[in-house]
């Protein structure tokens, strides 16, 4: 076989690879927005997995059922389904033990108290959301609980820009 010939099998055979993995559960979804800060940022590329399951600390895509406009959301996951949450002065509690949360840029000032700070169950099938920039962010907290349906897939790495490439974390911190 000729050089060219192989070198053309090869690019052909890793373009259909690419298309096989990218058709079984790949998504690719671009920040847009500032509720995601400092974890990700407007303009960002991230690569999500359809064939994930969302667990609490889950960067997740989806589309809401809520008048949000067009596009993807991407927000983190709080709360899964059978937890109890509340939302107090800012402290998230997810079965009566405060959520540490680390990633939170900025001091908590907007919405800072849910459902008047009762403990609130998660449904089955549904999850809270909540996006890490808490005062610049649509969210669980104005459109409610979001259907395991309409999570599309859970953020696995940020593949934009080159120099920040890296895969996005599950910052999952219950505390006493």
């Amino acid at each position: 076989m000729s050089r060219h010939l192989r070198s053309l099998v090869e690019v052909v055979g890793a373009a259909l690879l690419l298309y096989i993995v990218v058709s079984l559960g790949v998504v690719t979804v671009t920040v847009n927005g500032a509720s995601m800060q400092t974890t990700l940022e407007s303009g960002d590329l991230l690569l999500g997995a359809t064939f994930l399951g969302p667990r609490r600390g889950d960067v997740v895509i989806f589309g809401s059922a809520g008048d949000v406009g067009s596009g993807d959301l991407i927000k983190r996951v709080i709360a899964v389904p059978g937890d109890r949450l509340s939302i107090k002065g800012g402290e998230v509690r997810i079965n009566g033990q405060m959520l540490n949360e680390d990633y939170i840029p900025e001091v908590w000032t907007k919405d800072v108290t849910w459902r008047a700070g009762k403990e609130t169950p998660v449904p089955a099938g549904e999850y809270f959301l909540m996006g890490d920039n808490r005062n610049h962010s649509y969210d669980s907290r104005a459109i409610g609980f979001q259907r395991a349906q309409d999570i599309e897939a859970v953020a696995v790495l940020r593949i934009w820009p080159l120099l920040k490439v890296a895969p996005v974390a599950n910052d999952s911190q219950l505390g006493g």
